[in-house]
């Protein structure tokens, strides 16, 4: 069994592609792959179709028989060109979030103008966006450096202002331990008064 694409059954029956898919949609031909099984079975059956809607209907009891074939011929052609023109219009078909704008010549090329001037602009507010970022990450870490220095010197600081203390209390200690010293040798050499510690 062969099979036939829209393109070559419009080509062998000598219709429109679109016709084809309204064939085959109407006749509910089988589809695999999204795309339709047209087998010669089906273009057997398109093709008398079309031949008899093509042929001229004798019917002796009606005078008017001929017009009434042409007639017929020419519904038919329509309708193929109509079909023809369904398929065309497809391609601009319009969906809900889209929209279709005309424009002259000179109303396009500025159009198409503004439009790359845009572009750049948004590119050139991109560029800058990055240059501020990072221009603050970099005001950041300069805050984030002296603040570390600052905590660091104020701890630094505290040390020293605790080891001079210590010191102080150290040479207080010990001032205090000499003169003791001297008062119990001054006492001792009897060079001061035991009561009020007054020279001799």
């Amino acid at each position: 069994m062969k099979y036939y694409s829209t393109v070559e059954s419009a080509k062998l029956l000598g219709i429109t592609t679109r016709a084809i898919q309204m064939r085959c949609k109407k006749s509910k031909v089988r589809k695999k792959d999204n795309k339709y099984l047209i087998d010669d079975t089906w273009i057997e059956t398109w093709r008398a179709e079309i031949q008899q809607a093509n042929e001229p209907k004798n019917n002796g009891s009606h005078t008017g028989s001929f017009k009434s074939n042409q007639t017929d011929l020419e519904v038919e052609s329509l309708k193929v060109k109509i079909e023809g023109l369904e398929a065309e219009l497809q391609q601009y078909a319009i969906k809900e979030n889209e929209r279709i704008e005309v424009f002259t010549n000179e109303e396009y090329v500025l159009f198409e103008t503004r439009l790359n001037e845009w572009q750049t602009q948004r590119q050139e507010l991109e560029h800058q966006e990055q240059l501020f970022n990072a221009e603050k990450k970099s005001l950041n870490e300069l805050y984030e450096h002296y603040k570390n220095q600052f905590h660091y010197q104020q701890k630094q600081n505290e040390k020293v202002l605790e080891m001079h203390q210590k010191l102080i209390d150290v040479i207080g200690e010990q001032n205090k331990i000499s003169i003791q010293r001297q008062i119990i040798e001054a006492k001792e050499k009897d060079v001061i008064n035991k009561d009020n510690w007054k020279p001799k």
